[in-house]
């Protein structure tokens, strides 16, 4: 009698690792069916930096050329530039967390079937043995 092994690696079935050793292996597998939202959250991460780190530039433009006794068209165009800055720091936040987390809980659920794949499959064998 053979024993049972573990589901071998099936392209058409993305519940199943390819065949790959070492942590490497683990992460390009993870990533395999998720790079569109892993890229996503990568972009929405990079609008966030990038949005902090002008804030504080937007702010002292506006307080040098922004803010002057006879010119209000200057501060609003300023205020509104800081609440642009603001809003995408805001949007690229949100599409971090959001694609990252659906992307983790994804995979996660992924391993959790593959683990109890491979449970079954032990059961499997010490039932027949």
């Amino acid at each position: 009698m053979t024993r049972p092994t573990a589901a071998a690696s099936h392209p058409s079935n993305p519940a199943v690792p390819a065949v790959r050793t070492g942590p490497t292996g683990l992460l390009l597998w993870c990533l395999r069916d998720n790079a569109g939202r892993v890229t996503v959250a990568v972009v929405g991460g990079l609008l966030y930096q990038l949005a902090l780190i002008g804030l504080p530039w937007c702010v002292e433009r506006a307080l040098d050329q922004g803010i002057t006794v006879d010119d209000p068209p200057a501060t609003l165009r300023w205020a509104g530039v800081i609440a642009a800055v603001s809003v995408a720091a805001a949007l690229g936040e949100i599409v971090l967390g959001w694609q990252s987390t659906v992307s983790a809980t994804l995979t996660g659920n992924r391993l959790y079937l593959r683990l109890a794949d491979r449970i079954g499959v032990l059961d499997e064998t010490a039932l027949d043995w």
